[in-house]
């Protein structure tokens, strides 16, 4: 009697690029040409052969890669979610494959609750003309006239929270 390890190999889990295949391993024993399943301790004298393995199909080609959407830069009236996103070739190089559907970013904070006439923006026409102004927000760009104009609604709401802040 010779008894062998026996593996099966699952598909790759990638359908391109590097994959991931498992690997199922049993103790076979030959016996007069055939083969037979039996206890894995009468191959305990064998080497184990690793339960995974790396698979590599096909190039993927191009692709999008991206980060996590941010947070609203808005509760309401608007805001923007902003993301990274870069076309990236197998080799993780910049390419200009990708279809350029994929936009960077997208509206959020579109619902509002009522605001009472206090709260309520003064200029109807102060309004953010970048997604980006929750960046100048962040930096404190806000002190300077070009920022107050590109970003004014987010800039309006920071004087308007600081002056509240102040007053309390």
């Amino acid at each position: 009697m010779r008894f062998n390890m026996y593996v099966c190999v699952s598909q790759c889990s990638s359908e391109c690029g590097n994959g991931t295949q498992s690997r199922g391993v049993v103790c076979v024993v030959q016996n007069s040409g055939q083969l037979e399943v039996t206890s894995e301790a009468r191959c305990s004298h064998l080497p184990r052969p690793p339960s995974a393995q790396t698979c590599f199909l096909k190039s993927c080609g191009s692709q999008w890669y991206m980060t996590e959407w941010s947070s609203c830069s808005r509760s309401c009236d608007g805001g923007f979610r902003v993301r990274e996103v870069h076309c990236l070739q197998d080799d993780l190089t910049t390419s200009h494959d990708c279809d350029p559907a994929l936009e960077p970013c997208k509206l959020c904070g579109t619902q509002c609750r009522k605001q009472s006439n206090k709260q309520k923006h003064i200029d109807e026409s102060c309004r953010d003309m970048y997604y980006n102004c929750v960046v100048v927000v962040q930096a404190r760009l806000c002190v300077y006239s070009y920022y107050r104009t590109t970003c004014c609604a987010s800039c309006s709401r920071v004087t308007q929270r600081d002056t509240l802040h102040r007053i309390r």
